[in-house]
């Protein structure tokens, strides 16, 4: 219980009522022990840090491990663990996980591999591995799941799936059981700036459904060598769907598009040598048959 005390040939430096008071002489090397309770229960363990009140208080024999903060990696006894702050990993009994910020990742038990930084992100997490969530309640819910990736400040924040990334603010906000997911956005948007879907491969951005362009009425027949014919497209049907309901085409977000057309010509007939087609503004302008 001495308030100060240090071990200098095995390099225990403890301060703080009852701090490292456990440490079996001989064995327990290299630890660093600042607060009430702090380390108090290591007997062999080894190059530990806790610096707070009761932080790694129940470690025994448990190494590599860094807690700063009051209850941070209050309950853990496994190896290479770093919280830094308030409450911080304070259940952990898990491996290699990385939690900062008050209460980050504090459920997590026997999650391993995880990375928490912000206050309460990963908050829920208790067995869920190689999950990362960079912000204020990043990835707050998620609790069993693995390799989610989350980063801003609530990014997939009810998400309970795995192998999703959320990237921006808020992004994902409303995806609660979804795996294998991408968001990219800065609200909590249901369709997001770019959404993708890792188990197919796609990517998706925020457009309508592909429309078709077509003629309205049957168009007279081109005769003759070198002869334009007008097919004016921007008084045709843009159709999104295909359900031929739309006549327009409307664009969901403000930015830039690429339309991209195939042109199809049929039931062609007489000596075919060139067809050329021409664009101009919004409407093919001619087509030569020779």
């Amino acid at each position: 219980t001495d308030i100060f005390w240090h071990d200098i040939v095995n390099k225990n430096y403890c301060f703080g009522n009852a701090a490292g008071e456990s440490i079996v002489a001989t064995e327990g090397l290299g630890n660093v022990l600042i607060g009430d309770a702090a380390g108090t229960d290591i007997t062999t363990g080894d190059y530990n840090v806790a610096v707070g009140t009761d932080a790694l208080i129940t470690c025994t024999t448990g190494s590599y491990n860094v807690a700063i903060g009051h209850n941070a990696l209050k309950l853990n006894n496994a190896d290479s663990n770093t919280a830094l702050g308030y409450n911080a990993l304070a259940d952990c009994i898990g491996t290699s996980n990385l939690a900062m910020g008050s209460q980050a990742a504090g459920n997590t038990t026997t999650g391993a591999y995880n990375v928490a930084i912000g206050a309460a992100a990963l908050l829920l997490n208790t067995s869920g591995d190689y999950n990362v969530a960079i912000g204020n309640d990043a990835l707050g819910d998620v609790a069993t799941t693995d390799k989610n990736t989350a980063i801003g400040a609530s990014a997939g924040g009810l998400c309970t799936g795995a192998g999703n990334v959320f990237i921006g603010y808020a992004a994902g906000g409303q995806a609660v059981a979804v795996s294998d997911k991408l968001y990219i956005h800065n609200t909590n948007a249901v369709s997001p700036l770019i959404y993708g879907d890792f188990s197919v491969g796609n990517v998706n951005f925020p457009l309508t459904p592909a429309f078709l362009v077509f003629l309205s009425a049957i168009q007279s027949n081109v005769t003759g060598d070198n002869h334009p014919y007008n097919i004016p497209f921007d008084t045709e049907v843009f159709d999104q769907g295909g359900d031929y309901a739309s006549p327009n085409f409307t664009a969901p977000v403000d930015g830039r598009y690429l339309l991209v057309a195939v042109v199809r010509v049929k039931d062609m007939s007489g000596t075919f040598q060139n067809l050329k087609f021409v664009t101009s503004n919004r409407e093919y302008t001619g087509a030569t048959q020779g």
